[in-house]
Order: C-alpha cells, then structure tokens, then sequence
C-alpha cells in the first residue's frame, strides 16, 4: 500500500503534513506550546507525494524540480555522423506533475527542445539515480536556467 501524504504551497512558504480538505483547501498542525493545534488555510496549492524517494533521501512530490541521469543513444539522433549504437549519459532536469491521461505521474522535461514528456513512473519503477534539486513555487530560477 503506498503512503499518502500531501504538502501545500502558500504564497510564503511551504507547509508539510497538509491535509487536503477540498480545493485549494487544506489543514495543518501548528505547535502552539506544549500541544498542536490544527489550523486551516482557503488559500494554498496542493502537492501529493508520488511515493518514490531520491537517491539522497528527500521524498518527491508533485512541483518538485529534479534532476535525471539517463543515458541517450546518439546515433538515433543523426544517422550521418554517428555509425551504430553510441550511449552517452546525460543530466535531464525535469518537474513532476501528474498525468490524469495516463493516470500516473509524470515527468516533463524543462529544456523544451529536448521535446520530451510522458515519462510516467509508477512507484518502484523509477530511475534511481533522480535527485530533487527545488520546486516550482520557491525555485522559480531554476525553470529558467536548463
């Protein structure tokens, strides 16, 4: 059975351990002295874990920027310089969005020119070698630079 857990993006900051209560509406624990107390917010984007964690140990939501190793066959890119099969290792930066298409979630690719989308991953059938490098939310420069 996977674990389902959510988080929230605010406009300041992001809140971990959210419960979803309805759209773009969503609980949390505050410690307020010695106890919680829950607190709710009708302003906030919410993020679902995917159930997969990186190879450093940070789990990957829904909005997270991570970075792939893959290795990519050259010769299928241009036929005329590159004779057979030719693997060379590349570094991908992705964001994880779920796909309601193929109902899993997704990875899409931020160098538009790499032209590549739909890289579903159900749980245990993700590259390994993923590692989260920020979020859409506090990390906007990071959709910029790749």
């Amino acid at each position: 059975m996977r674990e389902l857990k959510f988080r929230a993006w605010n406009e300041k900051n992001m809140i971990e351990n959210a419960v979803p209560i309805g759209k773009n509406r969503y609980g949390y624990f505050e410690k307020e002295g010695y106890e919680s107390v829950l607190k709710y917010s009708n302003k906030g984007i919410i993020n679902q874990f995917t159930g997969v964690i990186d190879e450093n140990g940070i789990e990957i939501y829904e909005g997270d920027i991570v970075k792939v190793k893959t290795e990519v066959d050259i010769s299928s890119m241009d036929s005329f310089l590159f004779e057979g099969s030719e693997m060379v290792e590349q570094e991908i930066y992705c964001v994880v969005n779920y796909n309601e298409e193929i109902a899993c979630f997704d990875l899409e690719t931020i160098e538009k020119d790499l032209h590549l989308s739909n890289w579903g991953f159900y749980g245990k059938d993700v590259p390994s070698d993923m590692i989260v490098v920020g979020n859409i939310y506090e990390n906007k420069e990071l959709l910029k630079s790749y």
